[in-house]
């Protein structure tokens, strides 16, 4: 144990005592005491995860503030509906597309309004993602089919397989590759309906087109680092079967469609395009949301009272998309 697994003394480690769940070896003396036999199992690394865990809590409270507390909310019962809806489902064998869409839209609400509060600006941002998620499912759906996906290259998938009963190894991933985008799509919608809401409170009378290329520019800035963030983390994630691949030698365009490695190439490639076309699309209807309850706002006051500059403007800002 000490030379395998690196055990020092002092750590404190799970182990399967062996002599309690098999019979006694029929070499053993008659009635005679047997040597227990232990086998390691695992560290045991529950102290230094919860210190990881509070730090990250604290850090995120003392930054945001009320803010942060609220997406760690988010965050909880995000994992609620992965642990309570969408892994029964998958293990069920319910339609893992359905299972996917249905339990990110939801998680999406949650972490959206619990972050940012019952907002246009927000409902603007889910829907934005809504699409991207579409357009992700629809993107990972295809490529598991056309690319013959089936997710048994991967250890842990391949392990599945073993289990038998209603599980779906290819929906499995499918679901993954489809909750893998969540994170990114949240991050670009809700900074680009953000985007869209300064600069209308900026320059109320700006037109809708204008509005739309100015915000999208922004955006464009946004999809550069944000491909470059989901690039390098899937690279990161899989960078020890990335160096088993080199050690073999094998040529990159055969490594990068094997199966080990199709699936990292799939979620990059589907994840990123559902990104990019998220942005334009949470623009566009971020425009419509903001010029039109922006212009009953400004129109408010002023046409009550009678004013005739205050019709002039409202009828100018509505008219201008």
């Amino acid at each position: 144990v000490v030379v395998s697994h690196g055990v020092k003394a002092g750590d404190k480690i799970r182990y399967l005592n062996l002599s309690k769940v098999q019979p006694p070896p029929a070499a053993a003396p008659a009635g005679g005491a047997v040597a227990p036999s232990y086998v390691f199992v695992d560290f045991v690394r529950t102290v230094p995860l919860l210190l990881l865990a509070a730090l990250y809590a604290v850090v995120v409270v003392v930054v945001a503030r009320w803010r942060g507390f609220r997406a760690l909310l988010g965050l909880a019962g995000a994992f609620a509906v992965l642990g309570l809806f969408i892994l029964p489902g998958l293990i069920e064998g319910k339609p893992p597309l359905l299972l996917a869409l249905v339990g990110s839209t939801v998680i999406m609400m949650g972490v959206l309004y619990f972050a940012h509060g019952v907002s246009a600006r927000t409902s603007t941002a889910l829907l934005g993602t809504v699409f991207g998620l579409g357009v992700t499912a629809a993107l990972a759906a295809w490529a598991m089919d056309a690319g013959n996906l089936t997710g048994t290259g991967a250890h842990d998938a391949a392990s599945l397989v073993n289990l038998g009963g209603k599980l779906s190894v290819s929906g499995i991933i499918l679901c993954g590759l489809i909750i893998a985008s969540l994170g990114a799509l949240n991050d670009v919608t809700i900074t680009q309906a953000s985007a869209v809401w300064e600069l209308y409170e900026l320059a109320p009378h700006t037109p809708a087109r204008k509005l739309f290329a100015s915000a999208l520019r922004i955006g464009r800035d946004h999809i550069a680092s944000t491909v470059y963030t989901i690039a390098f983390a899937y690279a990161g994630a899989g960078l020890p079967l990335l160096i088993i691949v080199m050690l073999y030698d094998r040529p990159l365009l055969d490594a990068l469609t094997s199966s080990e490695l199709a699936e990292e190439v799939v979620r990059t490639l589907v994840g990123s395009v559902g990104l990019v076309l998220a942005i334009p699309m949470t623009t566009a209807i971020a425009v419509a949301v903001v010029k039109a309850t922006g212009a009953a706002r400004l129109a408010g006051p002023e046409t009550e009272s009678g004013g005739e500059s205050g019709r002039r403007r409202a009828a100018e800002d509505s008219a201008s998309w």
